[in-house]
């Protein structure tokens, strides 16, 4: 069988436009939910690109138990490094998600 050069996916076609992996913070792939005290400050992180060179931000985007959504701008952890961190406060027990 041979392999058509032209179909190799290649970072921009697997990953799309704006890629964002490893987010944090997650337990074993996600198979277990990561945990938290009420009250307590959660640092989150995530690796984020896109291609080109236009400049991008990155907002992590927070939703408590009852359905109320939390936006916090994320910083570069190290400028270049495609890391981008914050913290956020978690005010009340329960399950909540965050993207």
């Amino acid at each position: 069988m041979s392999v058509d050069a032209d179909a190799t996916p290649t970072v921009a076609t697997r990953a799309g436009r704006i890629a964002i992996l490893d987010p944090f913070p997650v337990v074993d792939c996600a198979r277990w939910p990561a945990r938290a005290y009420e009250g307590e400050w959660v640092p989150f992180e995530v690796t984020s690109y896109r291609e080109g060179h236009d400049l991008m931000g990155v907002i992590l985007e927070l939703t408590a138990p009852d359905g109320q959504v939390h936006r916090h701008r994320m910083e570069y952890a190290n400028r270049g490094l495609d890391r981008w961190v914050t913290r956020a406060r978690i005010r009340q027990a329960g399950r909540w998600q965050f993207r």
